[in-house]
């Protein structure tokens, strides 16, 4: 199975740090090791299936924060161990987060990202991974596919089976809106759910009715019968994660993430504050 490392609230303004420590039983010392400069938003995925976490970084637009006109947006990854560099694809990629996952079947980790078309228009692609135990591939060699057009602010991006066709999926998340691409056949079709604001998101079964269902800050969406036309039932899971009423566009900023923390067979859910203190990991 493949796997991936998501990384809770990790904003790089500088440098891509890996940290990791010795073998200890008392305290840890973690030591610090520069791979890079770039700044980008960070996943670890083993990218070339030899058993090993590489780490993808997406250099994204993001004229509000970083104001380094010089920074050339791309998809890159840092192969293990000696993390040599490779471009996955160069282009205007658009979004506060992308996601690895296996979009073609095929066994290894593709990219998915929002990027500015030609056109200006924002869509959302898949990168193919052509790796397969190898470690070089320049940009050259990962095919991008287009998706669809996404008419939304990109706050997340995960991908899974949520209409149980044995084909993976895309779900966008926007401030007020998620985006859902369902593939079949190499072909997608998209629909629009509304839901309350901000940001954060995961996918599980959380009904344990076998099917993927959408989780954001504080509650979830119901996958339906018919996930293309049926209607997504939203249930609380803690109303403080989109309730916040500051005023400050803090409110309700989240970061999900969803695994059987307890092991008891049922999907655990995680929330941390993405953007602000005060909040407890919940």
């Amino acid at each position: 199975m493949n796997k991936i490392v998501k990384i809770f609230h990790v904003v790089l303004m500088g440098s891509l740090i890996v940290v990791w420590n010795s073998e200890s039983k008392a305290n840890v010392a973690f030591r610090y090791h520069e791979i890079d400069s770039e700044i980008g938003h960070p996943l670890i995925g083993d990218m070339n299936g030899d058993g090993h976490g590489d780490i993808v970084v997406h250099v994204h637009r993001d004229d509000t924060h970083i104001k380094d006109l010089s920074r050339v947006k791309k998809l890159i990854w840092y192969h293990w161990p000696d993390w040599s560099k490779h471009t996955i694809a160069t282009g205007d990629m658009t979004g506060n987060r992308f996601c690895l996952a296996d979009i073609n079947g095929d066994g290894l980790l593709d990219a998915i990202s929002g990027m500015n078309a030609t056109s200006g228009v924002q869509h959302i692609y898949w990168f193919e991974n052509p790796l397969s135990g190898s470690r070089s591939a320049d940009g050259s060699s990962w095919t991008a596919h287009d998706i669809g057009v996404c008419d939304t602010y990109i706050k997340d991006i995960v991908a899974g089976d949520v209409d149980s066709n044995g084909q993976a999926d895309v779900v966008v998340r926007g401030h007020a809106e998620s985006m859902l691409y369902f593939q079949k056949n190499d072909t997608w079709r998209v629909r629009k759910v509304k839901h309350p604001r901000k940001e954060g998101m995961d996918l599980a079964d959380l009904d344990l009715d076998g099917d993927l269902d959408i989780i954001l800050n504080g509650f979830w969406l119901e996958t339906p019968d018919n996930p293309m036309e049926g209607a997504y039932e939203k249930h609380c899971i803690d109303e403080t994660w989109f309730t916040q009423k500051t005023g400050s566009w803090q409110d309700n900023c989240c970061y999900v993430g969803a695994a059987d923390i307890n092991q008891d067979g049922i999907p655990d859910v995680v929330l941390s504050h993405s953007e602000n203190v005060g909040y407890p990991l919940s």
